[in-house]
């Protein structure tokens, strides 16, 4: 292990020396992965070795990983105040979506992505074929009522078997779903069946009729950018180097639109090099097209990963956990070098273990996305998006971009929906000149919807909304005369003293509550509470009440709760947190997702 700074430009000089020198040694290719900043540091210093130098026959390859994780942030960026953000809300907690937007928490952001997509499909095919898709209301209600007996899927049967009964099409289509799903037919036979490229024209020809609604192109663009996140994930798990880079090349485009100009760059170049990989270094392309530029720690068929995401997962985890140099130890370099060396000793110990004891560590053959609880959840949550989108269809006639969730229409230099072309003009104007002379423009990128005027007030700048502004003042001006009252209230799409979002009520402020009651209750011309009174108790509060002692029984901590309520306060009422149905804890519970 080097002990330098990992962006120090000596400490990546030193490594590309010593993988030279190893690879030298051994009579291989070499080739290193580095996420985005490491990996353009690394290439400016081979671009400027000698031709001789053997730096020049390293292959760089730039992390899947991170490279996803810009990807993502690029789709929150361009749908910032589309609606996207309310739509997010709907799965998971606000808190968490703030993250998921900015491309964090992949997984999660990968999850509500796909889920919306999905509604958004149904929503539009729905409207290619005639079909009303929320009619089939009144069958869930019927269903819901056996939902503890029955999962989604039963329901989600119901509802197939309806709306498939109103359109032999999609009575076809969904026999050859069924036939897909038991193994009776591959993904390249039902691809080739008429009724699917029926279907498809259908979709082809809504979309072609939309082109003139710029709030309809956006949501087009959406899915277009999530099907280009849906074969990027396709080609690192299932180790497709080809649809691998045609993904990166898909990607360009969105990435130069959202101002992600360090990705621009290190993808733009990146694939220049692979495209000389063939001819320069035959057996690194060989293999790359085999499906070896991803990692592999089981043999299944989808189980390809991105080497950065490995190096986070089973070296940094390892390096992290129990037993790592973290948890109690230095980081002198002494300890570093008996920790790695250990390291090979230590798993070859644990192997051994496991045959003494005949405790093996094994993963299931099925992905937790394929599992019944996953399915169950993903329909739900699918479902409610749609439900949602109901009233707030994108695929309208509609000419102007307005946000699908507050109304609110975008400004007139805003052109997030054609972000293809702004993109494909940044890339054009790259080409022919200097990549480290380049210089991106703030003004040449998409200009989003969330995008604000600001003004100056007692010397603060202050962002505004123009339109929204002037909407709410049109309005104020045709209902009343009394303008001086309406000026009393904030002039936004949802009333901000109630809601933190479109979706989600403000927290209760329980302490301040609870105050006011206690200063109401000392005061002194407040009488005492005379005669028989019946003591109610919050569940909740009273197990934090008692602590538990270290290696007491359920039945002792039983006791200790039962002899504390009855010395003070008798024959008490306990009341304990239970719903099943909606309540007025709904907010608390759609924070805590």
């Amino acid at each position: 292990m080097i002990d330098m700074n990992p962006t120090d430009v000596s400490c990546i000089y030193s490594t590309l020396i010593l993988i030279t020198e190893h690879a030298h040694r051994y009579n291989v290719q070499p080739i290193i992965t580095f996420d985005q900043p490491l990996w353009w540091k690394a290439f400016l210093i081979t671009a400027t070795e000698p031709a001789n130098s053997d730096l020049r026959n390293i292959v760089l390859c730039l992390g899947g990983f991170h490279t996803e994780m810009s990807f993502l942030g690029s789709i929150g960026h361009l749908m910032a105040g589309s609606g996207l953000q309310e739509l997010f809300e709907l799965i998971y907690a606000p808190n968490a979506v703030v993250h998921m937007l900015a491309g964090k928490a992949l997984a999660r952001a990968v999850r509500a992505h796909l889920t919306i997509e999905s509604a958004l499909n149904a929503l539009l095919l729905s409207d290619a074929m005639k079909i009303n898709l929320f009619s089939t209301s009144e069958v869930e209600e019927e269903s819901t009522s056996e939902v503890e007996e029955k999962s989604s899927f039963s329901l989600l049967e119901v509802v197939a078997t309806d709306l498939c009964s109103r359109n032999s099409d999609l009575q076809e289509a969904f026999v050859l779903y069924e036939n897909l799903m038991n193994n009776s037919l591959s993904v390249h036979q039902v691809c080739q069946k008429e009724v699917v490229q029926k279907l498809k024209e259908s979709l082809k020809s809504k979309v072609c009729s939309l082109q003139s609604s710029r709030t309809a192109s956006l949501w087009i663009q959406y899915l277009d950018m999530i099907d280009i996140l849906r074969n990027f994930i396709r080609a690192q798990h299932s180790g497709n180097g080809e649809l691998h880079l045609q993904s990166l090349s898909d990607m360009l485009l969105y990435l130069a639109a959202s101002g992600h100009n360090h990705y621009t760059k290190c993808v733009w170049i990146y694939l220049q090099q692979m495209s000389q990989l063939e001819d320069e270094h035959p057996t690194v392309y060989r293999h790359f097209i085999r499906g070896l530029h991803v990692v592999r720690r089981s043999d299944r068929l989808w189980a390809g990963l991105p080497t950065d995401l490995v190096i986070e997962q089973a070296l940094m985890r390892t390096l992290k956990t129990t037993g790592g140099l973290t948890r109690g130890r230095d980081m002198t370099e002494q300890q570093r070098l008996t920790w790695v060396m250990a390291m090979p000793a230590c798993a070859e110990f644990n192997k051994i273990m496991q045959d003494v004891t005949g405790i093996n560590y094994n993963t299931g053959e099925q992905n937790k996305d394929m599992s019944v609880t996953r399915q169950d959840r993903d329909w739900k949550d699918t479902n409610t998006v749609l439900r949602y989108l109901s009233d707030r269809n994108p695929f309208t006639s509609d000419i102007g971009l307005h946000n699908i969730s507050t109304g609110v229409h975008a400004h007139s230099p805003v052109d997030v929906d054609q972000a293809k072309t702004v993109g494909k003009a940044i890339i054009d104007d790259m080409k022919g000149q200097c990549v480290n002379e380049y210089t991106f423009r703030r003004k040449n990128q998409a200009v989003t919807m969330d995008m604000k005027s600001s003004i100056k007030i007692d010397g603060n700048t202050v962002q505004i909304d123009p339109q929204l502004l002037f909407q709410r003042l049109a309005l104020a001006a045709k209902a009343t005369h009394d303008l001086e009252s309406v000026f009393k209230y904030e002039l936004c799409s949802y009333p901000p003293g109630l809601l933190e979002s479109p979706l989600l009520l403000r927290e209760a402020q329980k302490p301040a509550l609870s105050d006011a009651i206690w200063s109401l209750l000392q005061a002194p011309n407040i009488p005492a509470v005379s005669g028989q009174v019946q003591y109610v108790l919050d569940g909740g509060a009273l197990v934090q009440r008692i602590p538990w002692k270290k290696g007491a029984t359920y039945s002792e901590i039983l006791g200790t709760y039962t002899k504390y309520v009855t010395r003070k306060y008798g024959r008490a009422i306990v009341v304990f947190d239970g719903y099943l149905n909606s309540s007025t804890k709904d907010m608390t519970h759609q924070r805590d997702v």
